[in-house]
């Protein structure tokens, strides 16, 4: 999945944006159209990496459902020490 960047960024900080992508479930995890039948459900997402340290990095990532509510909310957060 080929991400893209809406920002310049900078060496310590980037902001990258991958495809859309259908997100399955089974049960209550589906959503029900008006007739009761499954749809899928549609994501966007959006990462953003840091640099802390030279031995420290932080990733983020956003998700924004594909509801027309525009929500954005923090899913995950990883950090990453390097042990010398």
């Amino acid at each position: 999945m080929p991400p893209w960047s809406q920002e310049r960024g900078d060496p310590g900080h980037v902001v990258v944006d991958p495809a859309p992508f259908a997100m399955p479930g089974s049960g209550a995890a589906v959503l029900r159209g008006r007739d009761a039948s499954p749809i899928g459900q549609v994501l966007r997402m959006q990462q953003g990496i840091t640099q802390d340290g030279p031995d420290h990095e932080t990733e983020d990532q956003w998700f924004t459902l594909a509801d027309g509510s525009g929500r954005k909310w923090l899913a995950h957060r990883y950090n990453y020490r390097r042990q010398r």
